[in-house]
């Protein structure tokens, strides 16, 4: 179930242009209850070619049913020798054993300000710096082997199998910044001035 709603408001005046918008989203998950997610956007024009504008916003994705129940057997050669791998569903017990954690959503927090110019020669030009955070990011663990490994996965009634994998999340953020900047033509002249 899903419910959105947006609001827009602009304060229009001679010489500046003031506008926002507030989004907000709710929905209810059966597996893992309700989120909500909102978004906040402004942009002030100085001057009908010069505009400043920014966002932030919050996010967050289910998991889906291939990263609740993926797993693998794969032979992987490591300096000519031949090891057995397996990748287990994070709530399988040798997968908790080796430190698999339960599978949350991802959450993330979204940050963007830009400048926007639109000179009479009729080029649209936008410079924007982005930042996005991501907390409980999912993501294959890396292929834990050896002889500690074998041994205890044996012990656990899996034999034969040299190493181990599994779907960890919870505490593996990742954040990201980059700036983009793009020029484009277009038909759009800014409005005289009287």
């Amino acid at each position: 179930m899903s419910i959105e709603t947006h609001v827009s408001a602009g304060v229009p005046s001679s010489q500046y242009k003031l506008s926002t918008e507030v989004a907000v989203r709710h929905e209810h998950y059966s597996d893992f209850g309700g989120t909500t997610s909102a978004e906040l956007s402004g942009r002030y024009a100085f001057t009908p070619v010069v505009a400043v504008r920014a966002t932030a916003s919050t996010g967050f994705r289910a998991l889906s049913l291939q990263q609740e129940y993926y797993s693998s057997t794969a032979i992987n050669f490591i300096t000519g020798v031949p090891y057995t791998i397996r990748t287990f569903q994070v709530t399988d017990p040798a997968a908790k054993a080796l430190g698999a954690r339960p599978l949350q959503p991802e959450l993330s927090h979204n940050y963007s300000v830009g400048l926007v110019l639109t000179p009479h020669n009729g080029l649209y030009t936008t410079i924007d710096a982005y930042q996005i955070t991501i907390a409980h990011r999912i993501i294959l663990s890396g292929n834990l082997f050896g002889t500690a490994v074998g041994n205890y996965l044996t012990s656990a009634g899996i034999p034969f199998v040299e190493g181990a994998g599994f779907s960890p999340t919870g505490s593996i953020p990742a954040r990201a910044a980059w700036i983009w900047s793009r020029a484009t033509p277009c038909s759009c002249r800014p409005p005289r001035s009287h």
